[in-house]
């Protein structure tokens, strides 16, 4: 029971002082409850504290994921998740340092998402219809504001009407641990903005701030706003999938091409990190490569 009321004392720190939201403590939550199972199994109950200061029953429970078939990225995910409760439990002298300084996993190769040029972003906006119907005009913001303004979804459904500003036109954005961010909005999405906000009423049920609304009146789900993006696919030009981190990319992508510095493209997205902003300085470099293949007559390797 001493494990379970630290995992409990460590998801409201989580909460309280580090602000992060619900889904990111849900995470922790699942990944931690599944390691406190096999740490049932591995170890009787008055030894489990002691089986934490000590690399192997980490080692063991890895080991057992790498069996199961699990990913890279659900084995990194995992070893985040446990770095961080017992870093907790260091900090309040339940353990003496972190066993899992030198654990390894599998490395997950970053893939490159395949980006459409701006020619083909541009056609495929243009292939969508005019928007009739207040559910149409909805949607067709939303499309704009992932690829205008580079949200993650859920920065999109957290959005409220107070958030966009004017003089000049920006968004306040919310993203990961509370962080507030301002993106500028141009203009196609400022007319497509308002335009739904000219229909919003027809949404509303009650009284809500919330900028995008469902049919019943209340915040857009994650799910929702996928499904809104999926009814676009039919008017994508590339083979790919479209989904909403994919415009995200794009926004980012783009920008460097057009000879935005990294530190902006950093800020705009609210990257905790450069380093994560960086693959798309690689993502600039693939693209201008595949140029090369296509125009130069000698063609270069790779």
């Amino acid at each position: 029971m001493r494990l379970e009321i630290a995992l409990e004392a460590f998801l409201g720190k989580l909460s309280i002082e580090r602000g992060y939201s619900n889904h990111t403590i849900a995470s922790y939550q699942y990944d931690l409850r599944a390691f406190l199972t096999f740490l049932r199994a591995y170890s009787p109950d008055e030894n489990q504290l002691e089986a934490l200061k000590t690399p192997e029953a980490f080692e063991a429970y890895f080991a057992e994921l790498t069996s199961q078939g699990a990913a890279p990225s659900t084995m990194l995910r995992k070893k985040s998740s446990l770095k961080c409760f017992v870093g907790f439990l260091v900090e309040q002298g339940l353990a003496a340092e972190n066993p899992l300084e030198g654990i390894r996993v599998a490395r997950l190769k970053r893939a490159l998402p395949l980006l459409p040029s701006t020619d083909r972003l541009e056609a495929f906006f243009e292939r969508l219809p005019p928007p009739c119907e207040p559910l149409e005009v909805r949607n067709r913001s939303i499309v704009e504001f992932f690829y205008a303004a580079g949200l993650r979804v859920s920065e999109l459904t957290e959005l409220r009407v107070g958030d966009v500003q004017d003089d000049p036109p920006h968004l306040k954005v919310l993203g990961k641990g509370n962080k507030e961010r301002v993106v500028p909005l141009g203009e196609v999405a400022r007319k497509s903005l308002a335009a739904y906000l000219q229909i919003r009423p027809s949404f509303l049920k009650g009284r809500s701030d919330t900028l995008f609304l469902g049919a019943r009146g209340k915040a857009m789900s994650r799910q929702a706003v996928w499904k809104v993006i999926k009814r676009f696919a039919f008017f994508w030009p590339e083979d790919d999938a479209l989904y909403p981190h994919l415009l995200r990319h794009a926004f980012a992508s783009h920008l460097l091409e057009g000879g935005a510095d990294l530190r902006t493209v950093q800020t705009l997205l609210g990257h905790k990190d450069i380093q994560t902003t960086e693959i798309y300085t690689h993502i600039g470099l693939e693209h201008l490569r595949r140029e090369l293949v296509k125009a130069h007559p000698r063609k270069p390797c790779g």
